[in-house]
């Protein structure tokens, strides 16, 4: 009987100790297999920010490729970048683009390319001629290629998009035992919000806000005002002759001019306010519980606060500024069209103005 008990209780104390063996077993399959999904992914977020980076630089070029063929200046730098943008796409395992997600965005790469050889052929030819009928084929394969560049750049925002929702997803593993919780928490901190966050969230170049947290600020404006009248302002900005700026002192200096530019912002809103770099030298404030008939002495005051600025470079900077109040029936299209409208307006009556619409 004394055998017998020592054998049931050695095997129960096995039996407890294959079971702690198997769960510790899963634990570290868990943990292992989940940092090196997680370190793929953050891997391959960020070839895709480099991704939709390179696309970018791709539109912009073509476009500024365009603008100095048609003002008579040397183009020939500016379509060898391009070329050689379009050469690092497809060299292989580059930016991983042979795989089934990417399918989609590479099809419409070696579109956009296809285009560009023939806008380059209408470029020479153009550059031969200058005739009329040459430049209106340029300005309307020009046009073409830009949407081609917005529909890839859209398409490979999207599947970054996805990668970001699969990450998330994974989050809820690590609540298993406290050791992946505190696992979750270091991973969190140490990896994915200070680069993906950082990444998706915040423009690197002024630290404030980017364009996919004026997306969804914007939304979230529109549904409280659906919902309730919260007297807020949206006010579209950008800086004046700064493509100038940029051809004369360099990028660099057109750097300066944007990181100034926010500094002067930022110290004339409120902390309330909501300031976001939506593109180039183009910025957008939403302004909480503010009167429309005080926003024109606000859009003002910012106007003339840049105006008066002694900024690094060797002459002042200016901006334009339209503005409107936010409607319950207004959609991102509405309100955004009728912001830009109004920036129009701005510009086209001599610049460093603003317009309330």
């Amino acid at each position: 009987m004394q055998l017998k008990y020592i054998f049931n209780q050695i095997g129960k104390k096995l039996g407890i100790g294959l079971i702690l063996i198997l769960i510790v077993s899963i634990h570290i399959f868990i943990i292992i297999g989940n940092s090196f999904f997680v370190e793929y992914s953050i891997l391959e977020m960020e070839n895709d920010a480099t991704l939709i980076n390179k696309s970018g630089m791709i539109r912009g070029g073509i476009q500024r490729v365009i603008k100095l063929e048609l003002d008579n200046k040397d183009t020939t730098e500016y379509i060898s970048n391009i070329d050689s943008i379009f050469n690092e796409f497809f060299m292989e395992e580059k930016y991983k683009l042979v795989n089934d997600k990417m399918i989609t965005f590479v099809s419409k790469l070696e579109l956009l390319q296809r285009e560009w050889k023939v806008l380059k052929e209408l470029i020479f030819t153009y550059h031969l001629t200058k005739q009329g009928i040459d430049k209106s084929s340029l300005i309307a394969q020009s046009e073409y290629i830009w949407n081609l560049s917005e529909d890839a750049l859209y398409t490979v925002s999207i599947l970054s998009s996805k990668k970001t929702d699969m990450l998330k997803n994974t989050f809820f593993i690590f609540l298993i035992d406290f050791f992946l919780i505190v696992f979750i928490i270091y991973l969190i901190n140490k990896k994915i919000r200070n680069k993906l966050e950082i990444l998706s969230t915040t423009d690197p170049l002024t630290n404030i806000k980017n364009r996919n947290m004026y997306n969804e600020a914007l939304c979230f404006e529109l549904e409280l005002n659906k919902r309730a009248k919260n007297n807020t302002a949206f006010l579209f900005l950008d800086i004046d002759f700064f493509k100038d700026i940029n051809d004369t002192y360099g990028h660099d200096t057109g750097d300066l001019v944007l990181k100034e530019l926010v500094l002067i912002l930022e110290e004339t809103i409120r902390k309330t306010d909501m300031l976001f770099r939506i593109g180039g030298e183009e910025f957008v404030i939403f302004v909480k519980e503010i009167k429309k008939e005080n926003l024109e002495k606000l859009a003002n005051k910012i106007r003339l606060q840049v105006e008066a600025f002694d900024s690094k470079i060797s002459h002042k900077f200016t901006i334009s500024i339209g503005a409107t109040m936010f409607n319950p029936d207004d959609t991102k299209d509405t309100i955004f069209k009728r912001v830009d409208k109004a920036l129009y307006q701005s510009k086209n009556s001599g610049r460093n103005k603003v317009t309330i619409v």
